[in-house]
């Protein structure tokens, strides 16, 4: 019983990280407005490791790079007209080959449900809480309550996770 609960662990740790990873950019997205660089280097460094351990290798493995580097483009483009954060587009350029090209319409849809949620929520919350709260003054919300923009990389976060649940390999 050991064995396989190890077993599960070990093939599975690219992707466990991997998660640990997205929870973090869920919150210093939240608090900070920022998604740093070494949070999607090290998902993106994570991606050739978790093919690795899962024991198969995609044998369109060159493809799912081309298509990581035609989405930092696109996400580069978006970014320099002021569509899109630079974290968040970084991030779904490091998600991009956990995701592969299969996964895609999919991750999007997730995202932008999560999207549209998290948005009412907030403008929920910027219009019920008074401006001389203390929300609003102090404490890890007050940010996110006074600010224009959307954290954006939460729904990105969210649908990432919801996209890479079923590939945890479990052994019997």
């Amino acid at each position: 019983m050991f064995h396989l609960v190890f077993q599960n662990i070990f093939y599975n740790l690219p992707l466990i990280l991997t998660f640990c990873l997205i929870l973090f950019v869920f919150y210093t997205d939240f608090v900070y407005f920022i998604i740093p660089n070494w949070l999607n280097i090290s998902i993106l460094l994570l991606c050739p490791f978790g093919f690795l351990f899962q024991q198969h290798m995609p044998s369109y493995l060159s493809s799912i790079i081309a298509f990581g580097i035609i989405f930092f483009g696109v996400g580069a483009f978006f970014f320099s007209v002021n569509n899109f954060g630079g974290g968040d587009w970084k991030m779904l350029s490091a998600l991009a080959p956990w995701l592969g090209v299969l996964k895609l319409l999919d991750f999007f849809i997730i995202m932008s449900l999560a999207g549209g949620v998290e948005i009412i929520i907030l403008l929920l919350l910027r219009k019920i809480i008074p401006e001389n709260s203390q929300l609003r003054k102090k404490g890890k919300m007050r940010r996110i309550l006074r600010k224009n923009e959307i954290p954006y990389g939460l729904a990105i976060a969210s649908a990432a996770i919801i996209c890479l649940i079923p590939v945890f390999r479990i052994y019997k």
